[in-house]
């Protein structure tokens, strides 16, 4: 790893590191009895809930969840929660259990932080056991007795089911009203028409699909937030193999057909400039993807950077 690169990944390791505590508690699990979720709306901060103490802040808040007992049945339990922390709040201190919120570079250095945290819009079951709770691990106490550990799982809980489960605590649903939106292709110029062929991906977004595990209704706040990352991270030029790496993680954001907020198309001229100059002379198959993508998204064949147009010259 070249010296450069370890030191802007630096302040990263050395948050993540401070941060473990601040993350929330219980492993992420198979949902089954003792299991519990967010409730997907449930977040209170009570009176006087903010003590600032001379080497940290102390936060008290509580958050909804969606609990089963031994014999099966559905508990909605407002649980109180209390973290501490130095210095400013960063974004991924103060949340519900189940929730991860990975870090980001942020090399610019915006608003004094060297990395920014965002839910990954995926809300996991976790076992009420192993809660930083109080009132989770009170409950679990006769609610849970004789039950096994519920094993580790990854996987996320679909709005469908939040929904089926808080129906059975006659909340109402919460799953969205209506789909998120999907994102209609724009037409290509007849410069790109001509030149771009589009891979599969590209046309399964014309017609509203994916196959990439990035694209989900559920992920569109998160996909939105890192392609603002990745176009802040690439406000100077970088080497080809991290620019090579954006520029695949941005097609495949683009091509999402949730994504329906994005950077302007002057931002994306501006990144599409960064990420093309470094691999002008490497791999000309994705060069020409990525400008057609930007074509499907309303850019014309004038506004590419000139990087991308010579990528189509043989």
């Amino acid at each position: 790893m070249k010296v450069s690169r370890f030191l802007r990944w630096l302040p990263v390791f050395l948050v993540l590191l401070g941060a473990q505590k601040a993350l929330a508690a219980a492993p992420f699990t198979q949902f089954g009895p003792c299991g519990c979720f967010w409730d997907n709306s449930t977040k209170n901060y009570p009176q006087n809930s903010v003590t600032e103490g001379l080497f940290s802040t102390t936060v008290r808040y509580q958050c909804g969840y969606l609990c089963k007992d031994k014999e099966g049945r559905t508990h909605h339990l407002l649980a109180d929660h209390e973290v501490s922390y130095r210095g400013k709040e960063i974004g991924n201190e103060v949340v519900c259990e189940g929730l991860a919120y990975p870090a980001h570079d942020n090399p610019t250095g915006e608003g004094g932080r060297w990395v920014n945290y965002f839910w990954d819009g995926i809300t996991r079951a976790f076992d009420a056991r192993q809660s930083a709770s109080p009132t989770l691990q009170h409950w679990s106490q006769t609610a849970c007795q004789g039950s096994p550990l519920l094993q580790s799982s990854n996987r996320g809980m679909t709005s469908s089911e939040i929904d089926q489960f808080r129906s059975e605590v006659q909340l109402p649903a919460f799953a969205r009203n209506k789909p998120q939106e999907k994102v209609s292709a724009k037409k290509l110029d007849p410069k790109m028409k001509d030149l771009c062929q589009l891979t599969p991906r590209q046309q399964l977004f014309i017609e509203g699909q994916s196959d990439s595990d990035l694209c989900s209704a559920q992920k569109v706040s998160s996909m939105k937030s890192r392609l603002e990352q990745i176009r802040l991270r690439h406000l100077i030029v970088r080497d080809a193999d991290e620019s090579l790496q954006s520029l695949e993680e941005t097609t495949a954001l683009l091509l999402c057909p949730y994504a329906s907020s994005i950077p302007s198309l002057a931002s994306l001229k501006t990144l599409g400039d960064k990420l093309a100059k470094p691999l002008s002379d490497h791999r000309p198959d994705l060069l020409q993807e990525f400008a057609c993508t930007l074509g499907l998204r309303g850019m014309s064949w004038s506004l590419l950077p000139k990087a991308l147009k010579d990528s189509f010259e043989e």
